[in-house]
């Protein structure tokens, strides 16, 4: 699961840094890493998608009425509107560099499979309730298809645990 660091002094361990407008993460960095997750390099970003001469980043800054704004490289914003769009295919793209590359450790089977079960209810639900709404439908069974994919492909290589059996002391 993916969250947003706000970039921010004071929240999260997110201090100011030695020079103007720039934070520093070390604090940050632990505090996520205590909680187990990963803050993923502003630079880590396939190459196909910075331009020539363009500094590698996953952000961008966007002026707005309001002042500017950082969104990532992966939304659209509409003038006049606080409303974004993912741009689907490369954010794809985007987190299979970030496992490909080691920055993040593939989901556990465990994670997978909750992930294929809430799905599965959820369609289920539509379905007994004579939901109409086919795209969602649509989405909910190909993502159930792909999560099927995955966890069969895992369960090929998957090694049996190891130990020795275990019999526990029980008197009466």
């Amino acid at each position: 699961m993916l969250g947003k660091l706000k970039l921010q002094p004071g929240v999260m361990g997110v201090q100011r840094g030695r020079e103007r407008g720039a934070v520093n993460l070390r604090l940050a960095r632990v505090a996520c890493e205590e909680r187990g997750r990963t803050i993923i390099p502003v630079s880590s970003v396939p190459d196909t998608h910075v331009a020539p001469g363009e500094p590698a980043s996953y952000l961008r800054t966007v002026d707005t009425v309001g002042g500017a704004v950082v969104l990532s490289r992966y939304e659209q914003a509409f003038a006049g509107s606080s409303a974004t769009k993912c741009d689907r295919p490369r954010w794809v793209e985007f987190l299979r560099h970030q496992v490909e590359s080691g920055v993040v450790a593939p989901a556990p089977t465990w994670v997978l499979e909750r992930m294929r079960d809430a799905r599965r209810k959820t369609l289920e639900r539509m379905e007994a309730n004579g939901s109409t709404n086919k795209t969602k439908s649509q989405r909910l069974q190909a993502e159930i298809d792909v999560l099927d994919g995955v966890l069969a492909a895992r369960m090929e290589t998957v090694q049996p645990v190891g130990g020795s059996s275990a019999l526990p002391s029980v008197e009466g």
